[in-house]
């Protein structure tokens, strides 16, 4: 996957996630078992997200952080971290996971984005908990909703926005 502009199309959609999981699922058994779960997460939001009617710039920004997160997540697993194993992605349907309301809100943040180096800095809010037990669902929407009235610069200070480069 690289930084091409995504078609939200179903059948994009669906190529996309199924991408993400083929590479997960070449990284081992506990890797397609992640992508297993996080596959419907991302195909549902994706698809609830093409039904909205989007300027070509916030397509534009809502594309760049589909990937980005998917990207990372995937380079992430390649260097050995696991995804959190608590009830952060389970819910009763794939909206009702607080993984599921997170992916939403990180996605409507980084498409209302004027300042698009932000769209990165604020899809690391995803990724970052998806990792990373120790931040709540309630911590990671109070950053994300800080993040709007924080400027680049500022945002460059918050560890949960930043992405861990020691591993």
């Amino acid at each position: 996957m690289g930084k091409e502009k995504l078609d939200m199309s179903d059948t994009a959609i669906d190529v996309t996630v199924g991408v993400f999981g083929a590479a997960l699922g070449l990284l081992g058994p506990n890797a397609a078992l992640i992508g297993g779960g996080l596959g419907p997460i991302l195909s549902a939001t994706l698809k609830d997200f093409k039904m909205r009617v989007f300027s070509n710039r916030e397509q534009q920004r809502l594309d760049s952080a589909t990937v980005y997160v998917a990207d990372s997540i995937i380079r992430d697993i390649q260097v050995g971290k696991i995804v959190r194993q608590d009830d952060f992605f389970q819910g009763e349907n794939n909206f009702s996971s607080d993984g599921a309301e997170l992916l939403e809100g990180v996605l409507l943040k980084c498409r209302a984005q004027y300042q698009e180096r932000k769209v990165q800095l604020i899809a690391n809010i995803f990724k970052n908990a998806a990792f990373a037990a120790t931040i709540s669902a309630q911590k990671a929407y109070q950053v994300l909703s800080m993040a709007d009235g924080l400027t680049y610069q500022n945002l460059c200070y918050c560890p949960i926005l930043v992405e861990d480069k020691t591993s």
